[in-house]
């Protein structure tokens, strides 16, 4: 964050590393989202009741369970076989600039 042209978004590798990089933002003196837009993945359940709600993306973990499942029973191991992809939800709150001052119902 020290660079000439710091960054003005952070997508985080997980939520808690985004509570983290919240942290570490406010000890720089810096505000989310108004200085610097964060995005979280996983959307553990205290990220909508955070000072500044945490933007994060959904992961239908019971999705991916499903078809780690189905892979297994049906003994599809080909390596040719494609690729399977759970895609993840944007859950918009407000530590994304395009979100500040609006809030989102809980879900």
């Amino acid at each position: 964050m020290r660079l000439s042209s710091p960054p003005t978004a952070i997508f985080a590798v997980n939520d808690n590393t985004a509570m983290g990089a919240i942290s570490a933002l406010l000890n720089l003196g810096l505000r989310v989202p108004e200085d610097v837009s964060l995005v979280g993945y996983n959307d553990i359940p205290i990220l909508g009741c955070l000072p500044t709600p945490l933007t994060t993306l959904r992961v239908s973990f019971d999705q991916i369970a499903m078809t780690a499942l189905d892979l297994l029973i049906s003994g599809r191991s080909r390596p040719c076989e494609p690729i399977q992809m759970a895609a993840p939800t944007l859950i918009p709150r407000r530590s994304t600039m395009a979100n500040a001052g609006k809030e989102r119902p809980a879900s």
